[in-house]
């Protein structure tokens, strides 16, 4: 007994399966999109005060805390947006290959990245995501004038300057396992819809 397959149209169901498998693989729009939904939830947890890991960030310092409540926000929540615009979150960036931040491309991905396209605010994430010891201007010698006999305005300030501000480490710009687990469902969404299409 002898049984023959043909794929739509005629066509050679071999050739068809392949074209198929490669149809399947993850593109760079595909990445792209997982990546865009993935600084969404990034940017979602961090306004509400949650690290990477589901956990309440260490809390503002009662001045800095103070100083954002001069400005509206709340002195509450620590969603690590200065106090006006344009702040450190603005400048995350999703790439997937050719593609930086929007439009689709079905050539297969590679490579991809959620970063900081601003030197500044990549450095200020990085600071609040793993934690540091930053000198401060008193660190740095910056008011060695009052050395001189010189009594500047901010004098009483000036006796409870410190030369180093430690920042607690707030781990936000991270994926969970559940994100992971999210962006491969992002993904094979796309790639699902793509396989439905060339079957129709």
């Amino acid at each position: 007994m002898t049984a023959t397959f043909t794929a739509q149209n005629g066509a050679d169901p071999v050739t068809e399966v392949r074209s198929l498998m490669t149809a399947a693989l993850p593109t760079e729009g595909d990445l792209l999109y997982a990546l865009q939904r993935q600084r969404t939830r990034i940017l979602k947890r961090t306004a509400a005060g949650v690290d990477s890991d589901g956990a309440s960030f260490a809390p503002y310092s009662p001045g800095y805390a103070k100083s954002k409540e001069k400005f509206g926000r709340s002195a509450g929540t620590v969603d690590l947006r200065g106090r006006n615009a344009p702040h450190m979150l603005q400048a995350i960036m999703a790439t997937a290959g050719s593609l930086t931040d929007d439009g689709d491309s079905n050539t297969r991905a590679v490579n991809g990245s959620l970063a900081f396209y601003d030197e500044r605010a990549a450095l200020l994430a990085e600071v609040h995501n793993e934690g540091a010891t930053i000198r401060t201007r008193l660190g740095y010698g910056g008011f060695e004038e009052a050395s001189y006999g010189y009594k500047p305005r901010n004098a009483r300030r000036l006796k409870a300057a410190k030369a180093t501000l430690t920042m607690p480490r707030r781990h936000f710009f991270d994926a969970s396992d559940q994100d992971v687990h999210e962006m491969e469902n992002d993904m094979g969404a796309r790639s699902e819809m793509r396989m439905r299409g060339r079957a129709a």
